[in-house]
């Protein structure tokens, strides 16, 4: 499929551009889309793992670029909307390949969390079993890009390198500790994330208890909005239906970070599927569609950075209604994915789109 390039850090495929755009509404994805996560979010995740294979089997990590490179590419494959799935999937599938692991405590105990933020680096992941067990993972990832891979596939896969590694057991009694992805205070992946991630007072303001790990400001402070006032002030005149967002954030973080910036939604119609059921989270239909009826939009525009985002219009369109999906490349493996699956748009930042509405 062919595209066209119609400004500088955009490009629409052929047959779009020879067209009107025709849509009433723009709807975002938020994390990686209208913020940078990458030294919040996603340092979170690398955190979380690291620390709970060090105070469990004593296995010290020092996360670099192989850590990166496999969150991005599980953000590919589209059944990673929500970043606890990505340390949870990252805990177990390193632990399986550590040599002879043994657990040493029943629980964390206590973190200092700037020792661990002091081993992370931007050149390779030690030990080097580590970074050869996200390598492959990663190739993994490469071959299966292009194809929906749910949570539960890749999940099965690590259970099946269990049963060949003869380690069932061994993962068993780590999936117990790990414990559920929600809610807060269910298991220690959970528990430990969200107090790296939200904060210390933020933990007592949602749930009225003092963190059990980790005493920090929280690295949601590190969320760096990449969205300008002015893109956004400018696509709200251009669609009649207004602009809404779809994330897997719940309302409250949302409003953390974005702030002022919130006003130019409809917060009646956007979606926060952390605060909603399993079976809103994306790339479910559901949401979209949702979405799209409370703005009460013909055709929307959706936008985002992940192949659950790229999937998710892929399902609504299925379901028969209209929308175009436009990706933004802010994911190591994003110029590989928008293109093969014919992205309606490739951006380089979100901020680009705002060229779509001066065509013409």
């Amino acid at each position: 499929m062919n595209y066209k390039t119609i400004a500088d850090g955009l490009m629409v495929l052929e047959s779009l551009f020879s067209n009107e755009l025709d849509v009433d509404a723009v709807v975002f994805d938020c994390d990686g889309t209208l913020v940078d996560v990458s030294e919040s979010q996603y340092l979170s995740a690398k955190l979380t793992s690291s620390i709970i294979l060090e105070k469990l089997y004593g296995i010290e990590i020092f996360p670099g670029r192989e850590f990166d490179e496999a969150i991005h590419m599980l953000k590919m494959l589209g059944g990673f909307n929500n970043v606890r799935d990505i340390a949870m999937l990252l805990t177990q599938w390193i632990f399986l390949d550590i040599p002879s692991a043994k657990m040493i405590k029943d629980d964390l105990g206590r973190v200092n969390l700037d020792e661990y933020i002091a081993r992370v680096t931007s050149d390779k992941t030690a030990p080097k079993y580590v970074r050869d067990s996200l390598n492959k993972l990663v190739n993994w990832g490469l071959r299966k890009l292009g194809e929906y891979v749910s949570k539960s596939q890749l999940f099965s896969l690590i259970e099946h390198k269990a049963r060949e590694l003869q380690r069932e057991q061994a993962l068993r009694d780590l999936r117990a500790k790990l414990g559920p992805r929600r809610p807060y205070g269910a298991g220690i992946l959970t528990t430990l994330f969200s107090e790296i991630y939200f904060g210390s007072d933020e933990i007592v303001k949602l749930y009225g208890s003092k963190p059990r790990y980790v005493n920090t400001p929280g690295l949601i402070k590190q969320d760096k909005v990449i969205v300008t006032e002015d893109s956004l002030q400018f696509l709200d005149r251009k669609v009649s239906k207004g602009l809404a967002i779809i994330t897997g954030r719940s309302r409250r973080l949302t409003e953390l970070t974005l702030k002022q910036f919130l006003k130019y939604f409809r917060i009646d119609a956007s979606m926060f599927t952390s605060d909603l059921p399993e079976a809103y989270e994306k790339p479910s239909p559901r949401v979209l569609i949702e979405c799209q009826e409370k703005l009460g939009a013909r055709k929307v525009l959706y936008v985002g950075d992940g192949g659950e985002d790229l999937f998710l219009v892929k399902n609504v369109i299925e379901k028969g209604s209209k929308a175009l999906f436009a990706g933004v490349l802010t994911n190591k493996f994003s110029d590989k994915l928008f293109p093969k699956l014919e992205a309606d748009i490739i951006a380089s930042d979100v901020n680009r789109l705002v060229e779509l509405f001066k065509k013409g």
